[in-house]
Formats: structure tokens, sequence, C-alpha cells
């Protein structure tokens, strides 16, 4: 078995030697990096949603308001989501889109709260909405969504286009000003936010991902089972994730990290992060790019972490910072549910056959979709399932 882990190997730094992907320099060159990221995720610019939004209920934070939205994206894709809004001054206000992560509780997890708050409560405004399949939309499907891939797309560019709509709602709304509409996240949501990059600089004031950015490679050699949302179809032949980050300079940009990950090594982190500094230099703003390596986990927990984010969104939009200080306590519970999806709700899959045109096929796993043709399939069957599929996984990644 161990030559067909070698064979893979070869395959990984034969597809990253050769990538041609251009340096994000020029508009040319970044105008490609965008094309390659809509083939790469397999979707088409004119799928990108108009979302709508209705209030349902608000709520008085003291220092900010926050108001329960429903939401339709593509028709009878539904979700909720959290809109911070300052009672500082009268607007137009700066305003994040916070892109969540893995985390169950979606829109309503602590941390997602807090550092909601905090831009909040120092006069920036901050929409969070469910991620498909993830909070109150966990029927719509996300984990071990394998189905969406047989229809010709991923369910990491399912997650991008809507995540696009959002950008394009905030934009829209005139009570934000349009010419500072950033966007952030952790984890997941440091992943959504990476591609945002490379595909609407041009709307993008600020970014600030945490908890993902480091090299496409190191994520393909992962020996685990990844979410569907992380398998990104021949992506090393295509681009690196410094090609999308480095599309927002000149503008301002926030890699962050936790010292003490245990998924993405901190010499990854800081290799990517020498890699913008270049980028940013050609641009010629060097000081727009920064690092942020706080104390602490893979997750928001740290205050060193909440303030070091919040206080570069503050400084880059022209707002006095915030002293480190206790954090806020969150409002609403983690386990609170709001709003149950319409009966007429549509799942990720269904979603998939509607954009793409094509019926799905069954997938119980990635074997199912991206079979590793590398190996014979007479020998598929000697060789537990779980091996054969982290195999597949990372071919994927090389051919798909």
């Amino acid at each position: 078995m161990i030559h067909y882990y070698q064979e893979l190997e070869r395959m990984v730094w034969s597809a990253c030697a050769t990538c041609d992907c251009p340096e994000p320099v020029s508009a040319d060159a970044k105008a490609e990096i965008k094309r390659r990221a809509y083939d790469m995720l397999r979707i088409q610019p004119e799928w990108r949603p108009q979302v709508s939004m209705q209030t349902i209920s608000e709520h008085d934070g003291g220092d900010f308001l926050v108001q329960t939205q429903r939401f339709e994206s593509w028709p009878r894709i539904y979700g909720s989501a959290l809109l911070y809004l300052p009672k500082r001054g009268a607007g137009p206000w700066p305003a994040m889109l916070l892109n969540h992560g893995h985390a169950l509780q979606g829109k309503f997890r602590s941390a997602h709260q807090t550092m909601a708050q905090l831009l909040a409560s120092a006069g920036v405004a901050v929409l969070v909405p469910d991620v498909m399949g993830l909070g109150e939309r966990q029927a719509i499907g996300h984990a071990k969504a394998y189905e969406p891939f047989t229809c010709g797309t991923t369910v990491c560019g399912l997650i991008v286009l809507e995540a696009l709509g959002y950008l394009d709602y905030l934009r829209q709304q005139p009570c934000f000003d349009r010419n500072r509409i950033g966007l952030f996240g952790n984890s997941g949501g440091g992943q959504t936010t990476m591609f945002m990059c490379g595909m609407a600089y041009e709307d993008i004031a600020l970014a600030a991902p945490s908890g993902f950015p480091h090299t496409f490679e190191y994520n393909a050699r992962k020996e685990r089972q990844l979410c569907p949302c992380t398998i990104f179809p021949g992506v090393l032949k295509q681009f690196e994730m410094r090609h999308l980050l480095g599309c927002l300079a000149p503008n301002p940009l926030l890699v962050a990290a936790g010292r003490g990950d245990p998924m993405i090594p901190r010499d990854v982190v800081l290799a990517l992060h020498h890699r913008l500094q270049d980028t940013y230099r050609t641009a010629g703003q060097p000081e727009a790019h920064e690092l942020l390596a706080w104390n602490g986990p893979h997750s928001w927990e740290t205050p060193e972490c909440f303030y070091g984010i919040t206080n570069f969104i503050l400084r880059r939009f022209g707002l006095p910072t915030l002293p480190e200080g206790p954090l806020p306590k969150p409002m609403f519970p983690e386990d609170e549910q709001t709003l149950p999806l319409p009966d007429d709700a549509i799942d990720m899959t269904a979603l998939a056959e509607h954009l793409t045109g094509n019926q799905r096929r069954p997938a119980a796993d990635i074997v199912d979709v991206f079979p590793p043709k590398h190996i014979p399939a007479e020998e598929w069957t000697q060789m537990p399932r779980e091996t054969l599929a982290i195999l597949a996984q990372i071919a994927s990644f090389v051919t798909p």
C-alpha cells in the first residue's frame, strides 16, 4: 500500500511545481486568478444570488441593536442571520460580514456574538448569517454532503456564492458605507473569506481571515477525512492560497492564527505571511498587510484574539480602537432556535441540481465522487474504505 502513498506524493509535488498561476500584481493577473477560482469551485458568476432579508425581531444591546433576520438567497433556500447595528453616529456605518466556521450553533456561537458585539459597540455593523448546513440551517446539508459534487459543482463553491450574495446585500443598503465593507471569519469562515478575497476584491475594503489561511499543498496532504466543503478539485495545478489573498492588495489584509492551532502549523502560516508581504510591497502598500499570531488554540477564545482582530478592523476603518478588557457576555444562548426553515425549503443538493441542470447520483463518500484513478479498481476491496477515502481525497487535489 505504501507505493500508492509514494505515488501520490510525487503527484502532489509535481502539481505544485508546474502550477503556472500569475502573481496577483496586475489587473489582468487578478482577473485570471478570479477566473480560475470560479472554474476550480465549479460555479458560475451568474449563479450569484440576490439575497433578500426581512427583520423578524429587534433586541437592545445597550450600545447597539441586534436584528434577527429571515433571508432567502436562491429561491427556496432560506436562512436566518443576526444583524448588529451601532447606535453610535447616524451612519452610514462601516460594515463587516462575519463568515462563521464549523459551529453547529452557527450565528449563536458565543465567540461569534462576542466579536460582533465588540465591533457594533465601537461603531461597525456586523452581519452574521448561518452557513448552509449549520446553525438553524442544518437540514440544508453540509457534513457528508458529497452529492453536490455529482451534479458538477462543489460544496465550498455554493457556500462562497451565497457569501458573495451577502456582500452584495450589505453594499446595497443605504445605512452602510459601501466604501467601507469588509469581511472576516475563523476556520471555515476564514476559508470563505479567503476565496472571496480572490473573487470580489473590487468590492472589499478590508479582510481578516483567521484559522484557515496556509497552503492548499499542506491541506491536500492531511491524512484525516476533510469536510466536503474543504475539498478543492485539482486546485494544486491552478493556484495557491497566497494568490487568492494577494488579490486584495493594496487594501488592508490581516491574516490571523492561534500559535497553538493543532490543525495548521505556525510555520506554514508564517510562510504564507512572508509571501503576502512581497505581494504588498510590490503593490506599494507593505504596511497594509498584517499578521496576528495569538497565544491560544484554533478557535476564537482569548482577549488577545478578539481585541487583535477588532482593533485591526477599527483602525483600518479610521475608528478609535478599544482598550483590552473583559469580553462582553453573549446576548443569546448558544442553543437558541428562533426561525425554523419553511416547509417548502430545499437542501444543498437540490440547489446544486437547480444551478447546474444535472441530476444527482448517490455518493456516500469521496471515493464515489473522485475515485483514485492511480489505484486499480480491483485492489480497492483489499484496503480499508477509510484508507481508500484518504487516498482519493489527496488525489482529488491533483487530478479531479
